[in-house]
């Protein structure tokens, strides 16, 4: 019988479940596990001290038809969502294919320049900095001086700029994960398949990107949509930490800080859980409603415009590095240019973008400091290092395995 084959064709395959045990065991504990966890608690009451009171689908009338700060929130969080989710997407492909026409020594300098802000952990606060409300910030003191405004803007306190602000912010953050692997894929197509499109007819560089670059990067494109849409819905602690919680008068609240109110002060668990399902249908929603139609297009449409080199050559694509990677590269300079400035120079007016007298005073200072306190500041890189390693590379082992036995391994499951 079937079953029969089945069981033999298990046990004839063990090894290729033991291979695959790790990764489902940590996936199904701490991704399957909490979604069934969270979709069964929003159907009930539960403030993490009483039992669980089972209440149907009240928290969802409540959330559709009884709170308006969550429809602003689900309203931010599309605005949101709907603009550095492609946008990210876009600039991470475009951009890695800007890169790979680069000799490999630059293309490397190069890369680690786009790629830092989305490593670099807070490192997002300088835009808080820069846009500061007195004249000591940097945009309010070229505003200032050159006449543009009479008095400094409270960018962060005013609805008209915080939504722009956290959204040029988020993009700024966001090519990571997705821009390394166009940029592994582009590496891996063969050029053979450029000269042999030379000969067929290829004339320009963009229609090489779309007879040749994007058939061959169908896994990146689908990894790398994936990675924006979960992204896109993933911006709550940049806004959180560039316009508070809340933002002045909601303006940037999102479903993830309805999420955390509810779940992190309020301790409303169901509740909150009824949010957490809510963005999680959203997320799924948007990847197979907008990003599955965008992919199938991306694979049967036909190009019919065909582009002169000049009018997409090796100027252009100097100009768009050249300004993406100043827009990248200025915040990060801001970063290592503070934390060498001994401290009159940090609160010199007007405020300069260069160091006069470099020192390491803020370094040592900080390791001083706290290696005095009750946690030295050797625990935390300790901590840090600990984590980052422990985490790549038991994420590596469990799923090159697991991938590994998925890809080349015919086993019933």
């Amino acid at each position: 019988t079937k079953l029969q084959w089945t069981w033999k064709e298990i046990k004839r395959n063990y090894h290729a479940y033991i291979m695959a045990l790790p990764y489902f065991l940590i996936f199904f504990t701490f991704t399957v596990g909490p979604v069934i966890l969270s979709i069964y608690y929003s159907f009930t009451v539960f403030n993490l001290i009483e039992d669980a009171k089972f209440v149907f689908i009240e928290n969802y009338l409540r959330l559709l038809f009884d709170d308006d700060i969550f429809l602003t929130a689900i309203q931010n969080t599309l605005i949101f969502a709907v603009i550095t989710g492609p946008v990210s997407y876009l600039l991470s492909l475009i951009t890695a294919w800007f890169i790979n026409e680069l000799p490999p020594k630059v293309r490397a300098v190069v890369t680690l320049i786009f790629y830092a802000p989305s490593i670099s952990g807070g490192v997002y606060l300088i835009w808080k900095v820069a846009f500061d409300g007195d004249s000591y910030g940097y945009v309010n003191y070229l505003l200032l001086r050159y006449g543009i405004e009479t008095s400094p803007i409270q960018f962060f306190q005013n609805e008209k700029y915080v939504m722009p602000l956290c959204i040029v912010v988020a993009l700024w953050t966001s090519l990571g994960t997705a821009f390394l692997a166009f940029i592994g894929g582009l590496q891996t197509i063969d050029k053979a398949q450029y000269e042999a499109g030379a000969v067929d007819g290829v004339r320009n560089r963009w229609q090489e990107f779309w007879y040749i670059t994007l058939p061959n990067m169908k896994q990146q494109l689908l990894f790398g949509a994936v990675m924006s849409i979960t992204q896109s819905f993933g911006f709550g602690d940049i806004v959180t930490a560039l316009a508070g919680f809340p933002s002045v008068n909601y303006c940037a609240w999102t479903i993830v800080h309805h999420l955390q109110d509810y779940g992190g002060q309020r301790y409303e668990v169901g509740y909150a859980s009824a949010i957490a399902t809510i963005l999680f249908i959203i997320m799924i929603g948007k990847y197979f409603r907008k990003w599955g139609s965008d992919m199938a297009k991306l694979r049967t449409r036909n190009h019919k415009v065909v582009l002169s080199r000049s009018a997409g050559g090796d100027v252009g694509i100097s100009i768009f590095l050249i300004i993406f990677g100043l827009f990248m590269f200025i915040p990060m300079y801001y970063v290592v240019i503070q934390s060498l400035k001994p401290m009159d120079e940090l609160w010199t007016y007007p405020p300069k973008f260069y160091v006069v007298k470099p020192v390491l005073t803020n370094f040592t200072d900080m390791f001083k400091a706290m290696s005095n306190s009750w946690v030295p500041f050797s625990r935390y890189i300790f901590n840090t290092i600990l984590i980052s390693v422990a985490g790549t590379f038991g994420n590596l082992f469990c799923g090159s395995l697991a991938a590994y036995v998925v890809s080349k391994m015919k086993f019933p499951g």
